[in-house]
């Protein structure tokens, strides 16, 4: 997996986890 891909990965986790919390 490439640097971008990872990092692309971790935005979409945190975006989530964003969504997820009230």
């Amino acid at each position: 997996m490439t640097e971008l891909e990872t990092l692309e990965k971790q935005l979409l986790s945190d975006v989530a986890a964003a969504v997820d919390e009230p």
